[in-house]
């Protein structure tokens, strides 16, 4: 066990620093290590701590317009993942991780296969808001947006360093926020 929270630990901060996907590896993780519904909580108090670092770390290169567009839509889905939690029997929380996992690698593969998806993205700013939202419920459920959101920025068309430097302003305030 200790070593799959050590390697959760590297999976967070990997995540911080543009590998996104790492963020999912450590959900997974974390969900053997103990209960799923438990683990999303406490996965939240590391990814806090790696937000911290990443914040510290990549403060410069923030877009502000980027992370002012997404927040509130992140907010609005935070609220509805809270609402749809209690609702979700202890007994599917593992398959809903699961199947929120699969759905962001196929996500991923779509739009690995499609790079043309970026030209449709870029052009339709009301995707910022179905990114933001839906962000904002798989992190409240799971805490699993982070390869969305880069996906949603990576459309964006940023410069590198732009890219990550949204990202840890926009994780840092969601997942603070998610802590009450």
């Amino acid at each position: 066990q200790w070593l799959l929270c050590a390697a959760i630990a590297i999976c967070a901060g990997m995540a911080k620093t543009g590998f996104s996907g790492m963020g999912t590896v450590a959900l997974v993780l974390m969900a053997l290590v103990m209960p799923a519904r438990e683990s999303t909580g406490a996965l939240l108090t590391i990814l806090i701590v790696a937000d911290v670092c990443a914040v510290r770390a990549f403060h410069h290169h923030a877009n502000w317009r980027v992370v002012l567009a997404l927040l509130p839509p992140a907010f609005v889905g935070i609220v509805c993942g809270w609402a749809l939690m209690p609702h979700v029997p202890e007994h599917l929380f593992r398959p809903l991780l699961g199947g929120i996992t699969l759905a962001l690698i196929a996500l991923l593969l779509v739009q690995r296969a499609l790079p043309r998806m970026a030209d449709f993205v870029s052009g339709r700013p009301a995707l910022g808001w179905l990114a933001g939202w839906t962000g904002g419920v798989t992190t409240m459920l799971a805490n699993a947006a982070g390869p969305l959101m880069a996906i949603y920025l990576i459309a964006c068309r940023l410069p590198e360093m732009e890219l990550v430097g949204p990202g840890a302003w926009v994780f840092f305030v969601v997942n603070v926020t998610q802590v009450p």
